[in-house]
């Protein structure tokens, strides 16, 4: 799905957003039915499990939080392209190094961590972490500048 300044989402209505719930998802939900019927025990012929339902979920959420945001009066149109999840990523990869040898943490042991977190505002890129906002620490600055179009 492709969004650039270019080319926001206006309506729920847009074709990609149209392509997204009335042919993605159904594809997915039915090549996990055909495995299922078909081809018991044969898991291989499936994306794993773990990615398979993250696919699901974030694409739910995705076309949920689209539909939330342009029912507010105020919003005139959404980029979704460049949403990320680099900065929560990066929270709970310091949640985990917090833990040491805990890489799991319980609700305790997270909620001390985010407490130390927001008392020190300890976030920092991870070492081999998947987040993308490189050297800059991007919890100390904050811009209101309107992104550039390409």
């Amino acid at each position: 799905m492709s969004c650039t300044g270019e080319h926001p989402l206006y309506t729920m209505d847009d074709p990609r957003l149209i392509w997204l719930k009335e042919e993605f998802l159904p594809k997915l939900k039915s090549w996990e039915n055909h495995v299922k019927t078909h081809h018991k025990g044969e898991w291989k012929r499936m994306l794993p499990s773990p990615t398979h339902e993250g696919i699901l979920f974030t694409t739910h959420n995705f076309i949920a939080l689209a539909e939330r945001i342009l029912s507010l009066p105020s919003i005139k149109y959404i980029c979704l392209g460049t949403f990320t999840q680099d900065v929560l990523e990066a929270m709970f990869g310091n949640l985990r190094q917090l833990g040491k040898y805990s890489q799991n943490p319980d609700i305790t042991e997270a909620a001390y961590g985010i407490q130390h977190i927001i008392q020190r505002r300890a976030i920092k890129k991870m070492k081999g972490g998947n987040t993308s906002h490189g050297k800059k620490n991007v919890w100390s600055t904050v811009s209101h500048e309107p992104v550039k179009l390409k």
